[in-house]
């Protein structure tokens, strides 16, 4: 019979989004020093595939169990990962080695993907109601840029009208936006570059009709881009159809409004 198995005379039940694991702790303490938690990793950053490692130190853990485990809903709520080097997760990614030189729990988590992204902890139950936590270890995935469906596909407009283009995107880090267009025209802001989720033509021309790009960039991936179309169909005056051979020969507005269609739609 181990030594745990002798001392055992106390459970604690930590409550898991995925049920309840219930950890028998160390009762027969007394005359032993408090165990604590000296160090712990600070944030990281990693790419999608790489491996993390995050670190927490002990001191006089004797037969207490160390746990690591992952927080959700803002603390709320967390998911064992770990108990000492022994798995509590279904996930042979994670693994936790203890580090004799610097009395570590390290939890390894290998070929990292988007969900691993969050906050970390590690901690020691010493009873029921007392729970020693050490500080929290934000793991950060870099994640390319990704635009959102819900950013502008196509407008149309009368000349004239104020109108927005937008274009969101979301990874990690938050991406730049970017607009231009296809020959790179001047943009409504008077100049052939544009930085921010939107376009803005407070009162748009005929000449604005065409292909917009919007780009969305982080420095760690590879940029990805939307293409936009603006329609802008011209308000006629009487004096412009009286002038116009078109409108004189068919009655047809419609005719006329061909002389102003956009160029280069496939640009």
């Amino acid at each position: 019979m181990t030594r745990l198995t002798k001392n055992l005379n106390l459970q604690a039940t930590i409550q898991t989004s995925y049920g309840v694991l219930v950890l028998g702790i160390l009762g027969s303490v007394q005359g032993q020093r408090n165990p604590s938690i000296t160090k712990t990793s600070y944030g990281q950053t990693k790419n999608i595939g790489e491996t993390a490692e995050l670190v927490c130190g002990v001191d006089a853990v004797q037969d207490y169990p160390v746990l690591w485990e992952k927080l959700r809903n803002l603390e709320k709520d967390s998911v064992a990962i770990s108990t000492r080097t022994t798995n509590i997760i279904n996930d042979d990614r994670f693994s936790t080695k203890f580090d004799t030189v610097s009395s570590s729990y390290i939890l390894e988590i290998r070929h990292l993907q988007e969900i691993d992204d969050g906050l970390y902890r590690c901690e020691i139950p010493i009873s029921t109601n007392q729970i020693l936590q050490a500080d929290v270890v934000e793991l950060k995935i870099r994640r390319p840029p990704i635009i959102y469906d819900n950013s502008t596909l196509s407008e149309v407009v009368f000349e004239g009208q104020r109108v927005n283009l937008r274009c969101y995107a979301h990874g990690y880090p938050e991406p730049e936006i970017w607009w231009r267009r296809p020959d790179n025209g001047i943009l409504p802001t008077g100049r052939p570059f544009h930085k921010g989720n939107t376009l803005e033509f407070k009162s748009v021309r005929r000449e604005d009709c065409g292909t917009y790009y919007c780009s969305a960039s982080n420095g760690y991936h590879k940029s990805v881009r939307r293409r936009i179309s603006l329609e802008v169909r011209p308000l006629i005056s009487l004096v412009e159809l009286r002038n116009s051979a078109e409108y004189r020969d068919s009655g047809d507005i419609k005719l006329y409004e061909k002389q102003f269609e956009c160029p280069a739609w496939n640009s």
